[in-house]
């Protein structure tokens, strides 16, 4: 057993005290009163009558002994008779008179209790800790000090004591993409320790599979191990994942998952309605190796999209798990390194499983957000598997809270507030500031200059101005239930912004964003009390009319708006097979959906301006000059019964349409007459001029016009 205790004579009343159990890794043994999983101290009580830890003093620092004062008026404090007294080590005293200014590393370290003179009452100094698993003293030998498998906060150390915990097994083939079987070792961390492994996604345990020789690796498969030994708490599970099949374009992230925890009665796959957490573990695989791992958390992310087949995940990096953050550039060795949480997103209200789906409207949202000036989280393309099985393509995000916060805008005191659809709700710091400004957007008269002008001063309007202008522009009309705004806590700060779930975004050209805001006041819409009330004033009409104007001759320019997109379909558009395959493999509208997004791209810019016409009379400035861009495009292409040709031009004028074979041959002519710069659609079905069918081949679609020649290529299957 393990003899950790500076132990002191247990006679007298000091010395009825002890340290009897902690744990500095609590991921999901006991919850506190605000539900959260903190670092746990245990002081019994060994004597027969009451002990009040009123004034009494605990650290983990014995050259900072009275680190922590406990203080309390009342008897939250009281350490019963025979009784347990749980101290909190959350690092978060505002929660109540148990609740500690520090935590407890999970690293060898110490902790010591002393009497309000000063006096040693009770120490421990202890080795490394792991994840669920306490150290406490066994009753029947208060000096000898054990790991608990099954802890016992509150209570008796009555469970099973160890005398210490294994080291992982280590594998010869580190997880990835191979063109070949392999032949795998696995070594057990200590010399007369076992190794037992699984192949089925399960975690070992001494009923499984005892590793003798080597294993055969012959098609995609993660293997799970763990070391057992006698007296000794089980090894952590160690996971390798081996893809024997051609890699990706994009990078992969395998989520390492006892099956059980997605799918089984406790999973939080089959139970996506639940906010439950498990424990997982994460391989970063790009070009074809093993880049980065990291124990995690993983959640169902999401609302109303948790109903979907192919869920949203949300990764949590903590020292409980071992890692407490993910560390790799994931995004690009420019930007950060290491993160607290990441979201996988999987297109939510644009999955490809929709009608409408495309995967790429929240990704395009958040490009176009960053080009407009706005506060963007940093995002990247991957596949995802959850174990050896294929899950799809995921836009891996960063996480909009309070580390997201600090590490883009270097605050530290501040309130975050997160835009939901039964109102605001405080992410980090508190409402009280944010009440106060929202009741002043409500209940102000903002015809008055010198009003505006006084918001102006608790409010960043140009931030707020670019959001509502971005509204405008990508028919983002679910910005109530995805923004968020944040302030220092600080007398000259002003609230701003940053925008969330987008996947609504580019739907609908001929949305009324203007009226919208106006009209919308019931409970669902509350955000849009904001710009209502803000339309009030004339300055705030300028600024909105004028970052209109500007963001429609250049981010949403469509040449320039379609060239983001058109980057990120080449991003995605080489994995979209599997994706199909995977989840709608009778769906064969992915392409037809995304050149509607290129069609609103091309016809909002000019709606904007004419509902501006409309909602700005007066500050519209200067002429806003909306000019279509000419384009020829064919979809489906390659085609096989029939293709849609669709084209714009720049002015009105005769036209002649017609197509040619790859030698310069006429087949048809389609179309001769007049046309105007709306776009126009016309099929064709394979014919010729002859009437029958052409072969599959290749195909020249030429538009001429007396100025202009246009022309695209086109093939038949």
């Amino acid at each position: 057993m393990l003899a950790l205790s500076n132990l002191n004579d247990f006679k007298g009343n000091a010395q009825s005290l002890l340290i009897s159990e902690f744990q500095a890794r609590n991921a999901f043994t006991i919850a506190d009163n605000f539900q959260e999983y903190d670092d746990w101290i245990e002081i019994a009580n060994i004597s027969n009558q009451d002990v009040n830890l009123n004034g009494y003093y605990i650290t983990d620092d014995m050259d900072r002994k009275s680190r922590f004062l406990l203080l309390s008026t009342g008897n939250e404090l009281i350490v019963p008779p025979g009784g347990y007294l749980i101290l909190w080590a959350d690092d978060d005293n505002n929660q109540g008179y148990n609740h500690l200014n520090f935590n407890i590393s999970g690293k060898p370290g110490l902790i010591a209790l002393f009497s309000p003179s000063l006096q040693l009452i009770d120490s421990v100094n202890y080795v490394q800790q792991y994840m669920d698993i306490s150290m406490g003293r066994i009753p029947e030998s208060p000096y000898t000090w054990s790991y608990f498998l099954v802890p016992t906060p509150g209570g008796k150390n009555s469970t099973q004591p160890f005398r210490g915990v294994l080291g992982a097994p280590g594998f010869n083939i580190k997880s990835g993409f191979y063109n070949a079987p392999i032949n795998l070792t696995i070594s057990p961390s200590g010399l007369h320790d076992s190794v037992y492994y699984t192949l089925n996604n399960t975690t070992p345990t001494d009923q499984s599979w005892f590793y003798q020789r080597a294993l055969a690796v012959e098609k995609s498969k993660v293997i799970n191990a763990i070391d057992k030994k006698s007296g000794f708490i089980s090894s952590n599970v160690t996971s390798q994942v081996y893809f024997l099949r051609p890699s990706f374009s994009l990078p992969v992230i395998a989520v390492l998952i006892d099956s059980l925890n997605l799918f089984g009665p406790k999973g939080i796959y089959t139970n996506y309605d639940k906010p439950w957490e498990k424990f997982c573990q994460i391989n970063y695989i790009a070009n074809e190796t093993l880049t980065a791992k990291a124990n995690a958390g993983i959640r169902i992310q999401g609302a109303s999209s948790t109903f979907m087949p192919k869920k949203a995940f949300r990764l949590f990096f903590r020292s409980d798990y071992g890692d407490s953050k993910f560390v790799y550039p994931i995004f690009g060795v420019s930007n950060a390194t290491s993160f607290d949480k990441l979201v996988l997103k999987p297109g939510y209200d644009d999955d490809i499983t929709t009608e409408t789906g495309t995967l790429l409207r929240d990704a395009l949202a958040l490009e176009l957000w960053k080009k407009s000036g706005g506060l963007p989280q940093l995002s990247s393309w991957v596949i995802l598997y959850l174990n050896n099985r294929y899950w799809g393509i995921y836009n891996l995000r960063e996480s909009i809270d309070e580390y997201f916060i600090k590490e883009h805008t270097n605050l530290v005191d501040f309130d975050l507030v997160w835009f939901r659809n039964e109102g605001p709700e405080s992410v980090y710091g508190s409402l009280v500031n944010w009440n106060m400004m929202y009741d002043l957007v409500r209940n102000t008269d903002l015809t008055t200059p010198e009003n505006y002008q006084n918001l102006a001063e608790i409010i960043d309007m140009d931030a707020l101005v670019n959001l509502m202008a971005f509204i405008q522009c990508t028919v983002y009309y679910s910005w109530g239930w995805g923004v968020s705004m944040f302030r220092e806590n600080s007398v000259s700060a002003r609230w701003s912004v940053s925008i969330w779930d987008a996947d609504r975004a580019f739907n609908n050209p001929a949305w009324n964003g203007f009226q919208e805001a106006m009209d919308k006041t019931n409970d669902l819409y509350w955000a849009n009390n904001i710009p209502k009330h803000l339309m009030a004033s004339s300055a705030f009409k300028q600024k909105y009319a004028n970052r209109l104007h500007e963001l429609l001759q250049t981010v949403f320019k469509p040449e320039n708006a379609i060239a983001v997109l058109d980057s990120l379909v080449n991003i995605v558009s080489p994995e979209i097979a599997d994706e199909l395959t995977r989840w709608a493999p009778d769906n064969d509208n992915w392409e037809y959906n995304v050149e509607k997004i290129r069609e609103f791209l091309r016809r909002r810019p000019a709606v904007v301006y004419d509902l501006m016409k409309d909602y700005l009379p007066l500050v519209t400035g200067s002429e806003i000059s909306i000019t279509q861009p000419c384009y020829i495009r064919a979809f489906p292409n390659p085609f096989n019964d029939q293709t849609s040709i669709s084209f714009c031009l720049k002015t009105k004028g005769k036209v002649d349409i017609s197509v040619y074979d790859q030698d310069g041959r006429l087949i048809k002519n389609m179309f001769s007459g007049i046309v105007n710069t709306e776009e126009k659609t016309m099929i064709w079905d394979g014919d010729s001029n002859d009437g029958p069918q052409v072969p599959p081949g290749l195909y020249i679609i030429r538009i001429t016009t007396p100025d202009e020649l246009y022309h695209t290529k086109i093939l038949r299957r």
